[in-house]
């Protein structure tokens, strides 16, 4: 049986340009770049299709560098890969995109919680954040 992510991976040319654009205004460029290595075509060619014929060949461009610099692994296209399709099932789940009902997001909580631990990360790094602005002003106040 094919993986679950790879297969909402290979159907994403399935999306209307519309919601690729949206998908693609939540992807980091060198994310994307990872993801896309070895790509089918027909993926690589939707998600350029969606970009400025400049803003694609800037990005083919920064791909190439980027492979030149540092071969992509296996490994970390397939981890790219799950978290685009993390990121997907998360606007989708929020009801900011659309799909296809051709593309079935995979039911896997690794997948669907992906995007609440970053969130619960980030929010710890407030907490911590305002721990510390607290403990300057409270030093700022005793040197007074």
């Amino acid at each position: 049986m094919a993986d679950p992510v790879e297969q909402v991976f290979e159907q994403l040319h399935e999306m209307d340009n519309l919601s690729m654009q949206g998908f693609m205004r939540e992807i980091e460029n060198e994310l994307l770049m990872v993801a896309l290595k070895d790509s089918p075509d027909r993926i690589m060619e939707k998600f350029l299709s969606n970009m400025s014929k400049r803003a694609g060949s800037m990005f083919l461009e920064e791909m190439e560098d980027m492979e030149e610099k540092n071969p992509i692994k296996p490994d970390d296209v397939k981890s790219a890969r799950q978290k685009l399709v993390a990121l997907l099932a998360q606007l989708v789940q929020r009801g900011e995109l659309s799909i296809p009902p051709s593309i079935v997001l995979p039911d896997d909580a690794r997948i669907k919680t992906m995007g609440t631990r970053i969130e619960d990360r980030i929010e710890g790094m407030d907490k911590k954040l305002d721990l510390l602005l607290k403990y300057v002003e409270e030093l700022n106040r005793k040197m007074r």
